[in-house]
Protein backbone atom coordinates (compact mmCIF):
# COMPACT_ATOMS: atom_id res chain seq x y z
CA UNK A 1 0.00 0.00 0.00
CA UNK A 2 2.84 2.39 0.54
CA UNK A 3 3.96 1.82 -2.43
CA UNK A 4 0.95 2.52 -4.33
CA UNK A 5 0.84 6.03 -2.32
CA UNK A 6 4.61 7.00 -3.02
CA UNK A 7 4.20 6.01 -6.78
CA UNK A 8 1.29 8.33 -7.05
CA UNK A 9 3.02 11.22 -5.11
CA UNK A 10 5.65 10.50 -7.64
CA UNK A 11 4.08 10.70 -10.58
CA UNK A 12 1.63 13.67 -9.08
CA UNK A 13 4.85 15.84 -8.10
CA UNK A 14 6.40 14.89 -12.03
CA UNK A 15 3.02 15.79 -13.30
CA UNK A 16 3.37 19.38 -11.32
CA UNK A 17 6.56 20.09 -12.36
CA UNK A 18 6.34 19.62 -15.97
CA UNK A 19 2.56 20.97 -16.79
CA UNK A 20 1.95 24.32 -15.68
CA UNK A 21 -0.16 24.85 -18.44
CA UNK A 22 -2.79 27.86 -18.02
CA UNK A 23 -6.57 26.82 -17.03
CA UNK A 24 -8.40 24.53 -19.35
CA UNK A 25 -11.54 22.31 -19.52
CA UNK A 26 -10.03 19.60 -17.12
CA UNK A 27 -9.86 21.78 -13.99
CA UNK A 28 -13.81 22.17 -12.19
CA UNK A 29 -14.01 25.26 -10.67
CA UNK A 30 -15.00 23.99 -7.12
CA UNK A 31 -14.92 27.31 -4.97
CA UNK A 32 -15.10 31.12 -5.97
CA UNK A 33 -14.19 34.23 -3.41
CA UNK A 34 -13.12 38.25 -3.75
CA UNK A 35 -9.74 37.07 -3.55
CA UNK A 36 -9.17 33.72 -5.03
CA UNK A 37 -10.57 30.88 -7.46
CA UNK A 38 -9.78 26.84 -6.54
CA UNK A 39 -10.21 24.20 -9.13
CA UNK A 40 -9.93 20.69 -9.12
CA UNK A 41 -8.06 18.40 -11.92
CA UNK A 42 -10.88 16.02 -12.66
CA UNK A 43 -8.56 13.82 -14.38
CA UNK A 44 -6.05 13.40 -11.58
CA UNK A 45 -8.31 12.04 -8.51
CA UNK A 46 -7.23 8.69 -7.54
CA UNK A 47 -9.46 6.62 -4.55
CA UNK A 48 -7.79 3.75 -2.82
CA UNK A 49 -9.53 1.98 0.04
CA UNK A 50 -10.56 5.04 2.36
CA UNK A 51 -8.40 7.70 0.81
CA UNK A 52 -8.87 10.14 -1.97
CA UNK A 53 -5.76 11.83 -3.57
CA UNK A 54 -6.48 14.96 -6.13
CA UNK A 55 -4.51 17.83 -7.69
CA UNK A 56 -5.97 21.28 -6.77
CA UNK A 57 -4.98 24.61 -8.30
CA UNK A 58 -5.54 27.84 -6.27
CA UNK A 59 -5.49 31.04 -8.36
CA UNK A 60 -5.30 34.48 -6.73
CA UNK A 61 -6.68 37.53 -7.90
CA UNK A 62 -3.95 39.57 -7.36
CA UNK A 63 -0.81 38.39 -6.78
CA UNK A 64 0.05 37.33 -2.90
CA UNK A 65 3.64 37.79 -1.07
CA UNK A 66 5.12 34.25 -0.27
CA UNK A 67 7.40 35.33 2.96
CA UNK A 68 9.24 31.76 2.89
CA UNK A 69 9.81 32.08 -0.67
CA UNK A 70 10.74 35.91 -0.08
CA UNK A 71 8.13 36.46 -3.42
CA UNK A 72 4.44 36.91 -4.85
CA UNK A 73 2.47 33.93 -6.52
CA UNK A 74 -0.46 34.25 -8.82
CA UNK A 75 -0.77 30.33 -8.55
CA UNK A 76 -0.54 27.06 -6.37
CA UNK A 77 -1.00 23.93 -7.56
CA UNK A 78 -1.30 21.08 -4.45
CA UNK A 79 -1.62 17.48 -4.06
CA UNK A 80 -3.88 16.89 -1.33
CA UNK A 81 -4.74 13.24 0.34
CA UNK A 82 -7.87 13.06 2.26
CA UNK A 83 -8.88 10.52 4.44
CA UNK A 84 -12.53 9.72 4.52
CA UNK A 85 -12.89 7.67 7.76
CA UNK A 86 -11.77 10.40 9.88
CA UNK A 87 -12.83 13.43 7.49
CA UNK A 88 -9.57 14.92 7.29
CA UNK A 89 -6.49 15.58 5.18
CA UNK A 90 -3.00 16.80 4.40
CA UNK A 91 -1.10 18.68 1.82
CA UNK A 92 1.58 16.46 0.47
CA UNK A 93 3.17 19.23 -1.62
CA UNK A 94 2.72 22.58 -3.41
CA UNK A 95 4.42 24.42 -6.34
CA UNK A 96 4.19 27.60 -6.22
CA UNK A 97 4.01 29.85 -9.56
CA UNK A 98 4.62 33.24 -10.62
CA UNK A 99 2.33 35.36 -13.34
CA UNK A 100 4.36 33.51 -15.96
CA UNK A 101 3.69 30.52 -14.68
CA UNK A 102 7.66 30.15 -13.06
CA UNK A 103 8.11 28.02 -10.57
CA UNK A 104 9.24 29.89 -7.78
CA UNK A 105 9.51 27.13 -5.23
CA UNK A 106 7.81 24.19 -3.54
CA UNK A 107 7.36 22.13 -0.21
CA UNK A 108 6.36 18.28 0.42
CA UNK A 109 6.56 15.53 3.01
CA UNK A 110 9.12 13.56 2.12
CA UNK A 111 9.49 11.21 5.25
CA UNK A 112 5.46 11.61 5.00
CA UNK A 113 3.81 7.94 6.88
CA UNK A 114 0.32 7.18 5.29
CA UNK A 115 -0.82 6.13 9.09
CA UNK A 116 -4.23 7.74 10.07
CA UNK A 117 -2.31 10.01 12.63
CA UNK A 118 -0.88 11.96 9.60
CA UNK A 119 -3.99 13.03 9.33
CA UNK A 120 -4.45 16.05 11.92
CA UNK A 121 -6.77 18.50 9.91
CA UNK A 122 -10.15 18.45 9.53
CA UNK A 123 -11.47 18.85 6.31
CA UNK A 124 -14.82 20.78 7.85
CA UNK A 125 -12.55 23.40 9.37
CA UNK A 126 -11.35 24.79 5.65
CA UNK A 127 -13.28 25.86 3.36
CA UNK A 128 -11.46 25.64 0.09
CA UNK A 129 -10.73 21.88 1.87
CA UNK A 130 -14.39 21.25 2.19
CA UNK A 131 -15.40 22.18 -1.58
CA UNK A 132 -12.32 20.06 -2.95
CA UNK A 133 -13.55 17.12 -0.49
CA UNK A 134 -17.06 17.65 -1.83
CA UNK A 135 -16.38 17.89 -5.21
CA UNK A 136 -13.90 14.79 -5.32
CA UNK A 137 -16.65 12.46 -3.93
CA UNK A 138 -19.14 13.53 -6.52
CA UNK A 139 -17.07 13.13 -9.27
CA UNK A 140 -16.01 9.73 -7.52
CA UNK A 141 -19.40 8.95 -6.38
CA UNK A 142 -18.62 7.97 -3.41
CA UNK A 143 -21.11 6.78 -0.38
CA UNK A 144 -19.58 9.03 2.75
CA UNK A 145 -22.05 7.68 4.77
CA UNK A 146 -20.51 4.06 5.07
CA UNK A 147 -17.02 5.86 5.99
CA UNK A 148 -19.14 8.14 8.95
CA UNK A 149 -20.89 4.93 10.33
CA UNK A 150 -17.68 3.10 10.45
CA UNK A 151 -16.13 5.81 12.17
CA UNK A 152 -18.76 6.67 14.75
CA UNK A 153 -18.35 2.45 15.07
CA UNK A 154 -14.69 2.70 15.98
CA UNK A 155 -14.99 5.74 17.93
CA UNK A 156 -17.81 3.36 20.01
CA UNK A 157 -15.55 0.24 20.34
CA UNK A 158 -12.75 3.05 21.63
CA UNK A 159 -15.25 4.52 23.92
CA UNK A 160 -16.50 1.07 25.10
CA UNK A 161 -12.64 -0.44 25.68
CA UNK A 162 -11.77 2.38 27.52
CA UNK A 163 -15.03 2.54 29.88
CA UNK A 164 -14.76 -1.65 30.28
CA UNK A 165 -11.15 -1.11 31.42
CA UNK A 166 -12.63 2.06 33.63
CA UNK A 167 -14.88 -0.11 35.07
CA UNK A 168 -11.89 -3.05 35.85
CA UNK A 169 -9.75 -0.35 37.34
CA UNK A 170 -12.70 0.90 39.98
CA UNK A 171 -13.33 -2.96 40.41
CA UNK A 172 -10.14 -3.82 41.54
CA UNK A 173 -9.11 -0.36 43.08
CA UNK A 174 -12.53 -0.66 45.74
CA UNK A 175 -11.24 -4.37 45.85
CA UNK A 176 -7.92 -3.58 47.30
CA UNK A 177 -8.99 -0.47 49.47
CA UNK A 178 -9.51 -0.80 52.98
CA UNK A 179 -12.73 0.46 53.53
CA UNK A 180 -12.97 2.27 57.12
CA UNK A 181 -15.19 0.88 59.74
CA UNK A 182 -16.85 2.71 62.63
CA UNK A 183 -15.65 1.87 66.09
CA UNK A 184 -19.00 1.28 68.45
CA UNK A 185 -17.01 0.37 71.45
CA UNK A 186 -18.56 3.00 73.30
CA UNK A 187 -21.54 5.14 73.57
CA UNK A 188 -25.36 4.62 73.38
CA UNK A 189 -26.96 5.38 70.02
CA UNK A 190 -28.92 8.41 70.09
CA UNK A 191 -32.70 7.95 69.88
CA UNK A 192 -33.16 10.74 67.84
CA UNK A 193 -35.45 9.59 64.60
CA UNK A 194 -33.21 12.08 62.52
CA UNK A 195 -29.81 10.56 63.03
CA UNK A 196 -30.87 6.87 62.48
CA UNK A 197 -32.99 5.71 59.33
CA UNK A 198 -33.57 1.72 59.02
CA UNK A 199 -33.14 -0.19 55.84
CA UNK A 200 -34.33 -3.02 56.47
CA UNK A 201 -35.22 -3.77 59.91
CA UNK A 202 -38.62 -5.39 60.62
CA UNK A 203 -41.20 -4.61 62.91
CA UNK A 204 -40.46 -6.79 65.65
CA UNK A 205 -37.65 -4.37 66.01
CA UNK A 206 -38.04 -1.08 67.35
CA UNK A 207 -34.55 0.21 66.71
CA UNK A 208 -36.25 3.97 67.09
CA UNK A 209 -35.67 2.86 71.11
CA UNK A 210 -32.63 1.19 71.28
CA UNK A 211 -29.95 1.31 73.86
CA UNK A 212 -26.28 -0.37 73.68
CA UNK A 213 -25.87 -3.05 76.20
CA UNK A 214 -22.36 -3.56 76.11
CA UNK A 215 -19.83 -4.52 73.46
CA UNK A 216 -21.91 -3.95 70.20
CA UNK A 217 -25.00 -5.69 71.84
CA UNK A 218 -28.03 -3.43 71.67
CA UNK A 219 -31.93 -3.91 72.54
CA UNK A 220 -35.02 -1.90 71.75
CA UNK A 221 -36.15 -3.23 75.61
CA UNK A 222 -37.89 -6.31 74.12
CA UNK A 223 -35.40 -7.77 71.45
CA UNK A 224 -31.75 -8.44 70.94
CA UNK A 225 -29.29 -8.23 67.89
CA UNK A 226 -25.17 -7.59 67.78
CA UNK A 227 -23.33 -5.37 64.99
CA UNK A 228 -21.24 -7.25 62.91
CA UNK A 229 -19.53 -3.83 61.14
CA UNK A 230 -20.46 -0.78 60.05
CA UNK A 231 -19.29 0.90 56.52
CA UNK A 232 -18.96 3.94 55.04
CA UNK A 233 -19.62 2.52 51.79
CA UNK A 234 -24.05 1.43 51.78
CA UNK A 235 -22.83 -1.58 48.69
CA UNK A 236 -19.86 -2.92 51.32
CA UNK A 237 -22.63 -3.31 54.29
CA UNK A 238 -25.09 -4.94 51.86
CA UNK A 239 -22.45 -7.09 50.43
CA UNK A 240 -21.60 -7.87 54.29
CA UNK A 241 -25.50 -8.98 54.63
CA UNK A 242 -25.60 -11.41 51.75
CA UNK A 243 -22.22 -12.94 52.92
CA UNK A 244 -23.98 -13.18 56.55
CA UNK A 245 -27.37 -14.22 55.27
CA UNK A 246 -25.54 -17.23 53.02
CA UNK A 247 -24.68 -18.72 56.70
CA UNK A 248 -28.44 -18.74 57.70
CA UNK A 249 -28.49 -15.21 59.62
CA UNK A 250 -31.04 -12.77 60.13
CA UNK A 251 -28.97 -9.75 58.99
CA UNK A 252 -29.88 -6.48 58.22
CA UNK A 253 -28.78 -2.61 58.08
CA UNK A 254 -29.31 0.39 59.92
CA UNK A 255 -28.22 3.67 58.80
CA UNK A 256 -27.06 6.18 61.53
CA UNK A 257 -26.01 9.66 60.35
CA UNK A 258 -22.68 10.17 62.46
CA UNK A 259 -21.75 13.89 61.82
CA UNK A 260 -18.76 13.82 63.62
CA UNK A 261 -17.69 10.64 61.20
CA UNK A 262 -18.20 12.48 57.89
CA UNK A 263 -22.28 11.42 57.63
CA UNK A 264 -23.90 8.39 57.40
CA UNK A 265 -23.04 4.57 58.27
CA UNK A 266 -24.22 1.38 57.32
CA UNK A 267 -24.24 -0.57 60.64
CA UNK A 268 -24.83 -4.19 59.53
CA UNK A 269 -26.79 -6.18 62.37
CA UNK A 270 -27.52 -9.36 62.95
CA UNK A 271 -30.58 -10.67 65.32
CA UNK A 272 -33.20 -11.17 66.99
CA UNK A 273 -32.74 -13.00 69.80
CA UNK A 274 -34.87 -13.01 73.25
CA UNK A 275 -31.70 -12.80 76.06
CA UNK A 276 -28.05 -11.61 76.45
CA UNK A 277 -26.92 -14.91 76.55
CA UNK A 278 -28.25 -15.83 73.06
CA UNK A 279 -27.19 -12.91 71.72
CA UNK A 280 -23.42 -13.55 72.74
CA UNK A 281 -23.75 -17.20 71.72
CA UNK A 282 -24.56 -16.29 68.26
CA UNK A 283 -21.71 -13.46 68.30
CA UNK A 284 -18.92 -16.41 69.15
CA UNK A 285 -20.14 -18.73 66.16
CA UNK A 286 -20.08 -16.04 63.83
CA UNK A 287 -16.74 -14.69 65.03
Amino acid sequence: MKRIYLYILFIVLSFLKTNAQAIDQKWLLVLKTDSLFVFVDSTNIKYVEDQITIVSLTQFRHEQFIASFNCEAKLIKSQILFNLSSKKYIVLGSLYYDMKLKIIGENSHPGFSFGNEAFSSSIDDDNIMKALFSKSVEILSIDTLKYHNKMVSRQEEKLQTLIDKTTKTNTNSQKDQIIPKENTSNGIISNNSQSRTNIEVGGEYNSQNEKKIRGTIFSDGQKFCFQVSSWKIKRQAENEVARLKSQGLNAFIIAADVPSKGGIWYRVRVGYFSSVEETETCMRNVQ
